[in-house]
């Protein structure tokens, strides 16, 4: 449960880091 719990995490903030950046320049 540990390790899917952090894969888990691993794969929700790589695409949000990824959203913030995309958002960042489509309103630069």
């Amino acid at each position: 449960m540990r390790i899917s719990s952090q894969l888990f995490t691993r794969k929700s903030v790589l695409p949000s880091m990824l959203v913030l950046l995309i958002w960042d320049i489509l309103h630069f």
